[in-house]
């Protein structure tokens, strides 16, 4: 699995499409709340991409074992090891 994304485009207004999610219910909306958090923190484009498909391979692994859509630290913690 690749983890190449198409990430420029929301550089250029992240807080706007933040703000448009209402609850994050979907794979995509955690996703892009990860992804305006690292933006907003000035990570760099490389570092946001490495992060943001680290974090699609842990939610692909949560669904996997049929976990709810919150998740909770001790859920994470299986991933972990």
């Amino acid at each position: 699995q690749t983890c190449a994304l198409p990430i420029y485009p929301f550089f250029a207004n992240p807080v706007s499409s933040f703000t448009k999610q209402k609850a994050m219910k979907t794979k995509e909306a955690y996703q892009q709340a990860l992804r305006t958090y690292l933006i907003l923190k000035n990570y760099s484009l490389v570092t946001v991409s490495a992060y943001i498909c680290a974090f699609r391979q842990f939610l692909d692994w949560r669904a996997d074992r049929k976990y709810g859509t919150d998740f909770t630290p001790e859920q994470a913690r299986p991933y972990l090891r």
